[in-house]
Parts: structure tokens; C-alpha cells; sequence
């Protein structure tokens, strides 16, 4: 122990010599600290400063009328939002908005369309229709100005929300309070206009009972109506059956020209192929001819040549294909419209190739009068040829998609209700009989409808009794109280229920452990950061290696460890202590523990300066490096600033390692207020830590100063490292 003291005294001593190394020790015991500052102080309170985000705000709203009440929920926004102080409101036009949103002099413009009032209004009518709002976003101009701006569309989502509610309760009401007119005179009145309801009820039964008794009347003569027919039957039983060769003859030629339809059909599907795969060949054999312009001529005007024969057997299978189609449809027993649009289509194909046919002999004579192919002939020859591909193609594809199968289902259709009527005609032979039966129990019926219409007559005779008793009952009504008490609710203020409506709970938010602002909140996370950044500018200025002399010689590597770590320790609680005592005096954080905070703080830099200083003592520049790296993964994944629970997995899974997780828990609770289970074992995870780094400098170092000398030797010997 008095060889680690001593080296650590002397230490000290050399440096109060020393004035250049003072002056250096007191920068680096101070510069963490304005790292930590800085940053507190420029997130003290941004949330609180959102007035100067700007957005701008357009409302081309045009209002609308609800039962004669005048509307204009854009107008009311406007007006709420300008008592509003949580945003930098900006009121202007559509286009200024938008156009200072491009050019980021606001960071959000919100647009209020023509018909936002019509539309919120649309739930009081059978078609309901959506309101829209139009916000824009300049999202290039800051990260976290799109998440502010987003807010405060939240609270015009919500003001409107309450405008409508409030705006739709008040009509509502004002409709539903005219009911008061009725009532207003008290009961007598409400009672006769019940009791003249009743009189007409009892007025329209006795109409029913005469028409009941009518109906009877009726009901007697269709009896007779049906005995008629069943003596005509014998008649029409004879013509059914003299007409059952006819029906015979007429099924055998419907399927018969059934297939015919069917096979055209067939053929005009092929047809129609082969035309699309000549026209593209033709297509191809012109690209062809085109990147070749520069063979014989006679030989360019034969291959022209070639391409007008397929154009014009194209034209030929279109003819055919169009004939055999006004063949289908003069066959069908109903003309089809998509029969006649598919003929129309060849139509207008077969005058694109003809077109093409053209083009071809203009070119033909280009070439034979004067050796070449001007551009603008080609062009119009190479915008024919695709006219008349594309055609054909989409001529083919709109058969097979949407002609073919609907002609086919269209066909089978029609040969399948004719067929159905031959059917019915042959069934109509075979079920005459039943409609004989069919009248005989008609017969029956006719004669329980008689008896179920007079069962019905006298019930509506003690229907008309027991209304009688209710209006008798009427007259004895004392309803004073319940007409009294729904006078009052109808009587009651429409826009004052419209303020209830439009919100009708009040929200109180208790807080635990409340912390007054967010640079308060953020003091946690710059603190520790800023301690470890101080052990890492101690370990870039601070030789760790320690130097024997006459007095101090053949120490031991523990000795020369504790020695030299306790200038370290010395002048990194120095650099947490003024941290601390900064942020709760100079910049006056809320902490509700100060002297947890300050402790907290020393035991933090008790830990970081001895994992730094053991990793660069072990390890040398390579643990200078891993000390940046832990400090690179612990800014991102300690939770410092985003909740770990919003984070990539990857940093999930190494927050429960990372001392910078427990130091700024640590610091949070006594910031906020301490639950002292979780402050417990917070502390408990750091001692852990630092645990862990004296068993590395203890334990695993000097097997590893041999490998560590020489990997140092190999790295001076590059005369750069």
C-alpha cells in the first residue's frame, strides 16, 4: 500500500511543479463538463418552444346548412387555432401555403378543402361521405420538425372533432326541441291529439272489415272461374300432345346449330392467332430490313414486297374471319351486340393494314426512283407497321379476355333457355294432369281462404273493442310528472349540449416522479456520457505506464496498476464532481435527491475511469479503440435518449450489458425521485462492472504483457503506428 500511495503523491507533486501539465490538468478535470453543459442547456426546453415551428394554415372551407343553421367548421378551426400557442400558426392562402412549404420558409402547411363543411355535415343525411384535410410536410428540413408539425395536426384533428360534434349536437337538439311546440301546452292537449289518433284507428278498421267482406264476395266468384276451366282442359290436352313431333323436330335442329356456333367460334380464335403471329413476324422482318439498308435495293424492294403479301393476307383472314362472324350471328336464333363489335374491330384492323400496304408501295417507289429510303418515309412506315401490330394484338387479346368467353357463356345461354322452353312444352304434355288436380285443390283453398277471411273479420271486431278501452283509459292519464320532466330536457339549451357532447369527460393526468422539464429529463444521459468521455481524454493525455526511479523501483504490476489508477480516479471524481455541482447550481436542473445525483456521479466516474483505464493499461492503443466503441454503442443503445423498447433488436440485446444503462438509471432516479428496488440494483450492476474490470487488470493482464510488448514493438517497427 505505501508503494501505490507513494506513486500516486508523486504523481501530484510533479504536476503542481509542472505548470504546463497543471494548466492541462485543469482543462482536461474541466472540458467534460462543458460537454455535458452545452448540451443540457441547448435541450432544456424544445418542446416548449414549438410557437416557432411554423405551419401554415389555408382554409377554403365554403360552410353548409343543417336544418337552416349556417355551419362553417373550417372558420371555427381557424378561429380556435389562433388562440392556439403550441405551434407557430401561419394564416394565408392555398397556394402561398404550399409554395412556402417548398421552400421551407414553413416546415407543414394544412389545407381545409371547399366542401369540409358539407361533408362533416353528411352524417345527418343517408350518405355519409368522409372529410379530408390536406397537410404537407417538408420533410428535408429537419428530422424532428415533421414529428412537431404532426402534433399539432393532432390538435386540429382534435379541435374539429370537437367543432363537429359540438356543431352536430346543437342541430340536432334544435330539431329535436321544435317536439316542445306539442308538449308546451301541457297535458290536455297531448291527450286529445292521442285520443283523435285513436278515432281514426278505430275509423280505418271498420274500412278493413268492409273490405274483408269484399274480398269474400270476390273469393266466391274466382270458385266459379276455376270450375270454367277445369271443363275447358279435355281441349287443350288435345293440342299439346298433336304439337309433341314439332318439339322433337326443334330440339334436334337447335343442337345442331349449337355446334355450328361453337366451331366458329373456334375458327375465329385461330384465326385470329395466326393473323397476330404474321403481323408480328411482319413487325420483325422490317426491323430486320431497316438495320440492313445498305444491301442491294432490288434486294430491300423484294423483301417489301414479302411484307405487303402477309399484309395483305392479313387483310384476307380478316374478311373471313369477318364473314364467318355475320354467318354466326345471322345463324343464332338472337343476334349478339359483341358478335357485332368484333366485326367492327376486323373493320377497322383491316384499314390500318391497308395503310400499311400503302406505305410499303411509296417506299417500294423510293427505292426503285431513287436508291434510298428517306427518314420520314421510314418513320411513316415503321409507325404503320406498329399501328397495325399493336391492333392486331390487342384486337386478339381483347377476343381471348373479354369476347370469346362472354360469346361462348352468351350462346350456351341462349340454346339453354330455348331448350328449356321445348322442355317445358314437352313437360306441359306430361303435367296437365297435375293442373287438373292443381284446380281441384284451388277449389279447396279458396274455401279455407273464405273461412280464414271471416275468422279475420272477427278479430278486427276485438281489435276495435280493446282500442275502444284504450281510449277509455286515455282520458284517465296522469302523466304531469313525465311530461314535466321531458318539457324540461327539450327545454334545455342547444349549444349548451352541444359544448357537453363535443367533450364531455375532462381528463386530470396525475403524474409520478414529474420532471419540470426536458433538459432536466435529458440530464441523466449527457452526464454519463460526458464522465466516460472524460476517462477517455484522461487516457489520451495521461501516460498510464508508470516510471520508476531511486525511491520507487521493482514495483509490482498491482502496485504500479493501483498507483497510477488512483491519479486517474482523483482527477475523474474531480470531472463528475464539477458535472454535478454544475448542473444543479449553474444550470439548475430538477433533481429531487442533489446529493444521491452528486453520488451517483462519483460512483459513475469511479467506474468508467477504471474500465478505460484498465482496458488501455491492458490492451494499450487497442483498448483506447474498444473504449471509443463502447462509447459509440452505448450513446445509441443505453436508452438515453429513445426508450430501448423503439429500438432495432440488435440494440436490445446489448443494453442489459452497457454500464452506461445502470449510471444513467441511477442518475434518472434520483433526478425524478428514487424507487429505491430499482435504485439498488442499478448501483449493484455498476460495483458489478467495475467488478469485472479489476479481475481483466488483475487476473488477465500479466499473462497477456508479453504478447501485448511485443504486438507494441511490431507496431513502433512500421515507423508510422
Amino acid at each position: 500500500m505505501k508503494n501505490i500511495f507513494g506513486v500516486f503523491w508523486r504523481d501530484l507533486k510533479n504536476i503542481l511543479k509542472n505548470p504546463v501539465a497543471l494548466i492541462v490538468a485543469i482543462g482536461i478535470t474541466i472540458l467534460p463538463s462543458l460537454y455535458a453543459w452545452f448540451n443540457i442547456g441547448a435541450s432544456w426546453d424544445p418542446y416548449g418552444n414549438t410557437d416557432g415551428v411554423q405551419v401554415a394554415v389555408a382554409n377554403t372551407d365554403e360552410g353548409y346548412a343543417i336544418e337552416g343553421i349556417h355551419v362553417n367548421i373550417g372558420d371555427k378551426v381557424i378561429e380556435n387555432l389562433k388562440a392556439n400557442r403550441q405551434i407557430g400558426w401561419q394564416f394565408m392562402d392555398k397556394e402561398e401555403a404550399l409554395e412556402s412549404v417548398r421552400s421551407g420558409e414553413n416546415f407543414a402547411a394544412v389545407v381545409i378543402p371547399p366542401d369540409f363543411s358539407e361533408k362533416m355535415a353528411s352524417i345527418l343525411t343517408t350518405e355519409v361521405q368522409r372529410a379530408q384535410i390536406e397537410y404537407y410536410v417538408n420533410e428535408k428540413k429537419n428530422a424532428i420538425a415533421p414529428k412537431i408539425t404532426d402534433k399539432g395536426v393532432g390538435v386540429i384533428q382534435q379541435q374539429i372533432s370537437q367543432t363537429f360534434i359540438q356543431a352536430s349536437s346543437e342541430v340536432l337538439f334544435s330539431v329535436v326541441s321544435k317536439t316542445d311546440e306539442v308538449l308546451q301546452s301541457g297535458k290536455g292537449n297531448f291527450v286529445d291529439n292521442v285520443k283523435e289518433t285513436m278515432d281514426r284507428a278505430l275509423t280505418d278498421l271498420d274500412g278493413f272489415h268492409d273490405t274483408i267482406d269484399a274480398f269474400i264476395s270476390g273469393l266466391d266468384a274466382v270458385d266459379a272461374l276455376v270450375l270454367g276451366l277445369n271443363a275447358a282442359l279435355p281441349d287443350a290436352d288435345y293440342l299439346l300432345i298433336t304439337g309433341m313431333d314439332g318439339i322433337r323436330d326443334g330440339k334436334d335442329l337447335l343442337h345442331a346449330t349449337e355446334k355450328f356456333s361453337d366451331k366458329t367460334l373456334d375458327t375465329v380464335g385461330d384465326m385470329l392467332d395466326i393473323a397476330a403471329t404474321a403481323a408480328s413476324n411482319m413487325d420483325g422482318s422490317l426491323g430486320v430490313l431497316f438495320a440492313n439498308l445498305s444491301d442491294d435495293v432490288d434486294h430491300i424492294v423484294n423483301r417489301l414486297g414479302n411484307i405487303k403479301n402477309s399484309a395483305e393476307n392479313i387483310i384476307s383472314i380478316n374478311d373471313h374471319v369477318a364473314a364467318s362472324l355475320k354467318n354466326l350471328n345471322a345463324a343464332l336464333p338472337k343476334p349478339l351486340v359483341g358478335i357485332d363489335k368484333l366485326v367492327e374491330g376486323l373493320s377497322g384492323l383491316s384499314a390500318k393494314e391497308k395503310d400499311l400496304v400503302s406505305n410499303i408501295n411509296r417506299a417500294q417507289k423510293s427505292l426503285k426512283e431513287a436508291g434510298e429510303l428517306p427518314d420520314e418515309l421510314r418513320k411513316d412506315l415503321r409507325h404503320a407497321m406498329e399501328d397495325a401490330k399493336d391492333s392486331m394484338q390487342k384486337l386478339r387479346d381483347t377476343y381471348h379476355d373479354e369476347l370469346e368467353r362472354p360469346l361462348e357463356d352468351n350462346i350456351d345461354q341462349l340454346y339453354t333457355s330455348m331448350d328449356q322452353i321445348l322442355y317445358l312444352m314437352q313437360d306441359g304434355v306430361n303435367g296437365l294432369s297435375n293442373i287438373k288436380n292443381s284446380l281441384a285443390m284451388m277449389s279447396n283453398v279458396l274455401s279455407s281462404s273464405q273461412n280464414a277471411l271471416q275468422s279475420t273479420a272477427k278479430g278486427l271486431e276485438r281489435t276495435q273493442d280493446k282500442i275502444s278501452d284504450m281510449k277509455d283509459q286515455l282520458e284517465e292519464l296522469q302523466g304531469d310528472a313525465f311530461l314535466s320532466k321531458l318539457n324540461d330536457v327539450l327545454n334545455n339549451d342547444p349549444s349548451s349540449i352541444g359544448d357537453f357532447m363535443s367533450e364531455p369527460v375532462d381528463i386530470h393526468t396525475n403524474k409520478f416522479y414529474p420532471i419540470a422539464n426536458y433538459g432536466s429529463a435529458m440530464t441523466p444521459f449527457y452526464s454519463i456520457l460526458a464522465i466516460w468521455v472524460g476517462a477517455l481524454i484522461l487516457v489520451a493525455i495521461v501516460k498510464t505506464n508508470v516510471k520508476e526511479d531511486e525511491t520507487y523501483h521493482d514495483l509490482k504490476p498491482y502496485e504500479t496498476y493501483f498507483g497510477r489508477y488512483l491519479l486517474f480516479l482523483f482527477i475523474g471524481l474531480l470531472q463528475a464532481f464539477i458535472i454535478c455541482m454544475g448542473d444543479l447550481f449553474l444550470l439548475k436542473i430538477y433533481c429531487v435527491n442533489k446529493v444521491a445525483f452528486v453520488l451517483v456521479g462519483l460512483l459513475a466516474s469511479l467506474v468508467f475511469t477504471n474500465i478505460v483505464y484498465t482496458l488501455t493499461l491492458t490492451f494499450s492503443d487497442i483498448g483506447k479503440a474498444v473504449a471509443v466503441i463502447l462509447l459509440v454503442l452505448q450513446v445509441a443503445g443505453a436508452g438515453g435518449t429513445f426508450p430501448v423498447e423503439v429500438m432495432p433488436t440488435f440494440f436490445k440485446i446489448i443494453n442489459p450489458v452497457l454500464p452506461f444503462t445502470y449510471g444513467i438509471n441511477c442518475m434518472r432516479e434520483c433526478v425524478g425521485g428514487i424507487y429505491m428496488a430499482n435504485f439498488r440494483l442499478d448501483i449493484l450492476y455498476l460495483l458489478v462492472f467495475l467488478g469485472i474490470s479489476l479481475c481483466i487488470a488483475l487476473v488477465f493482464r500479466r499473462p497477456l504483457m508479453k504478447a501485448m510488448h511485443k504486438f507494441e514493438e511490431k507496431m513502433e517497427d512500421s515507423g508510422v503506428m
